[in-house]
């Protein structure tokens, strides 16, 4: 695919007719475990569409036979006007939607585990809100784009488009993972009223970009829930900097990672080793995700995957209520970076010693960074326009002015400072030199440089 791929934020292209395409997300499955598509907080699949043009409204809940016709390529409202020319393909070959697929690091799925009902229900529509903020972000910037002119060779931004979002909270092995399906429909309006087919090109040279500013949506919102993030590291050229919840046992994460492990286990059986190729290694995860899918006949539902969620935190040595004690401890002592996400991109590319990236580079790396800020998606986006107006080698400035100002340098920072050393000094006058100072009430105490200079003195006349 075009573009930077991205870990968090995957595109599948979804092919077939309308009624095959729309099985896996429906309701209508002989057996659909309630818990693997989040049913038991009521987490149904609702309709995404910004300009309401498709007679479905924007976070309406999705019917099945909606989704049958949407994903046919006709009017979801049942009109039975086709909304794309009939595209000239092998029968099951035709693209009905593209799922784009984002997904929450490991310990985030591991506290939701251990929530209780109400908290699981406030965290799934959080991550729904995050998933929607992005759609909206996406959509205002033009990454929808519509095919028109012969043979669709003229791509324009797409007026009204229309999403299924579908918040899951576990894998096909049973483990907990909260992510998202944003299912965009294969078709999108034009401006002037005409419907046409979408161009998933710009979707994914954004992937990246949306990706992150997923998480710092959902990491902002965790903070509501007393929970703080972490930085975890990348590795340069092949994913980002993410986060975890701080506190969250390490034991707990891998022991929900199941999945993963049979996935570098296929690799190394087939292959010897994961490629060191970005593209090799992405074809390498792919193929390895597709054998090594489980059968959704075999998860557990309902109190059996209650059960068995429980069971493996207490083979770990832990009670739900002890993984959310352990975080929220752990996130007093977790501190915001001291610089805004646009002064942390803006001084490291300074620091560099390079060219100035690219905007979407720039964004993208803003984002990654929006997700140790608390916040939001609206924050980063905040922070993306402060760059993209003042211009990194200014906001670089200010990054360095506010790191002077934390270290209490001169500047506002330094005012504030002897503006509190003042403040001290007037209560110690009124209260008779509490404080320290032991003074008479008329005198202030002294200050910590005043201390110093006297033990010098001290120290000389005894000498």
């Amino acid at each position: 695919m075009p573009g930077r791929r991205s870990r968090v934020l995957r595109i599948k292209t979804i092919r077939g007719s309308g009624a095959d395409a729309a099985r896996y997300y429906s309701r209508e499955n002989e057996r659909r475990p309630d818990e693997y598509y989040g049913r038991e907080v009521d987490m149904r699949p609702v309709w995404w569409t910004p300009g309401e043009t498709f007679g479905v409204k924007n976070g309406s809940e999705a019917d099945p036979e909606e989704i049958k016709r949407a994903m046919a390529g006709h009017d979801p409202a049942g009109s039975g006007v086709a909304l794309t020319q009939a595209q000239n393909r092998k029968a099951g070959q035709r693209r009905a939607a593209f799922d784009m697929n984002m997904s929450l690091p490991k310990s985030v799925s591991v506290v939701y585990a251990a929530a209780d009902r109400d908290t699981r229900a406030a965290m799934l529509a959080e991550v729904r809100q995050a998933a929607t903020d992005v759609l909206a972000e996406m959509h205002r910037r033009g990454d929808f784009t519509v095919r028109s002119g012969q043979g669709g060779k003229v791509q324009g931004g797409a007026a009204d488009v229309l999403a299924l979002v579908d918040v899951h909270q576990s894998a096909r092995d049973g483990a907990p993972f909260v992510h998202v399906h944003a299912v965009v429909m294969a078709f999108g309006r034009r401006e002037d009223g005409s419907t046409g087919a979408l161009n998933d090109r710009q979707m994914h040279r954004a992937a990246g970009e949306a990706g992150a500013l997923f998480r710092a949506g959902v990491a902002a919102a965790l903070e509501g829930h007393g929970l703080a993030v972490e930085r975890v590291a990348g590795v340069e050229g092949q994913r980002a900097d993410s986060f975890r919840v701080a506190g969250v046992a390490p034991e707990l994460e891998q022991a929900f990672s199941g999945r993963k492990e049979r996935m570098l286990e296929y690799i190394a059986a087939k292959h010897g080793a994961v490629s060191d190729n970005a593209k090799v290694r992405a074809a390498q995860m792919q193929e390895a995700a597709q054998n090594t899918r489980g059968n959704k006949a075999q998860v557990p539902t309902g109190t059996a995957l209650e059960a068995h969620w429980r069971a493996t935190m207490a083979r770990k040595g832990f009670a739900p209520e002890q993984v959310w004690q352990r975080a929220r401890e752990a996130a007093r002592t977790v501190e915001r970076p001291a610089l805004s996400p646009a002064e942390a991109v803006a001084r490291q590319v300074i620091r560099s010693g390079r060219d100035t990236p690219a905007e979407a580079t720039l964004r993208r790396r803003v984002a990654v960074e929006a997700q140790y800020s608390g916040g939001g998606v609206a924050g980063a986006l905040r922070e993306m326009d402060r760059l993209a107006r003042n211009g990194v080698q200014r906001v670089a400035r200010e990054a360095d002015r506010t790191l002077e100002h934390a270290r209490g340098g001169q500047g506002r920072g330094g005012q504030v400072a002897e503006l509190v050393a003042g403040l001290a000094r007037e209560l110690g006058r009124g209260f008779g030199g509490a404080g320290g100072g032991g003074g008479t009430g008329d005198a202030p105490p002294p200050t910590p440089k005043e201390r110093r200079r006297r033990r010098g003195q001290d120290r000389g006349q005894e000498r």
